[in-house]
């Protein structure tokens, strides 16, 4: 009779470990916020870790069809949560801490409202910024998005 009674809740807790170690609720919450701060800004330039509302070290801007091992390769660690872009014209971001990933966007720009850019590539398909080196956006409103582009690119690393 008690296993009658306990076995729905171990099941549950079991799906809900499985959905915790699929889907990191931290990458979840900060892609939400940084949404938020995004389309809030409403000047011509802000800071870039003014406008980022959660502590990051780098972010990096990575071309359509980057393969996994490609990013893995370019932010140094391996991580579960690494996707490819499957598409032109979407946005694919990601901001590290350390070895983590604190931040990963994969999306089109007009579905979320708001788009980050950077043309401040390598020629190995991605950009890398630094939160130490205080970048800066230019910002506009065009076509419904908020664009914050990264103002004066910094070279290549």
């Amino acid at each position: 009779m008690k296993i009658r009674k306990t076995a729905p809740f171990i099941c549950a807790a079991l799906i809900f470990s499985a959905v915790l170690y699929l889907l990191n609720p931290t990458l979840i919450i900060n892609s939400i916020r940084l949404k938020s701060s995004a389309i809030a800004v409403n000047s011509d330039e802000a800071a870039v870790n003014a406008v980022v509302p959660f502590v990051w070290d780098c972010l990096y801007f990575f071309d359509p069809y980057t393969p996994k091992s490609e990013i893995e390769k370019a932010i140094g660690f391996k991580s579960r949560y690494i996707k490819e872009t499957p598409s032109e014209g979407m946005m694919h971001i990601i901001f590290t801490k350390g070895n983590k990933i604190v931040c990963q966007v994969l999306a089109y720009p007009n579905k979320l409202g708001y788009g980050i850019y950077s043309d401040n590539f390598n020629g190995h398909g991605y950009a890398k910024i630094k939160s130490s080196d205080n970048p800066v956006f230019n910002i506009e409103y065009s076509c419904s998005i908020q664009k914050l582009t990264i103002k004066n690119p910094l070279k290549a690393l």
